[in-house]
């Protein structure tokens, strides 16, 4: 008997550990998962969620911006802010 309690232990603890995996796991996309050809349904997208802040900049102006800020993120980090 004493042998089953173990065994149903570290099913709980296994079953547990997973649990907490799935739910603490991150679902985000990163920069990194974007590829270039999803950037003008980007630039779309964000056009779309502005055009309701007065004068909404051009989805090629977004997608140059974008392109932009994507090299940013390439560079090293700067020395200095400012």
């Amino acid at each position: 008997m004493a042998e089953f309690q173990w065994w149903l232990l570290l099913v709980g603890l296994v079953a547990g550990g997973g649990l907490v995996a799935v739910v603490l796991m991150d679902g985000a996309r990163r920069e990194q998962d974007l590829d270039e050809a999803e950037l003008p349904a980007e630039a779309s997208w964000i056009a779309g969620r502005l055009a309701g802040l007065g004068e909404t900049p051009s989805a090629a102006a977004i997608e140059a911006v974008l392109r932009e800020h994507r090299e940013y993120r390439l560079l090293p980090p700067p020395d200095r802010l400012g």
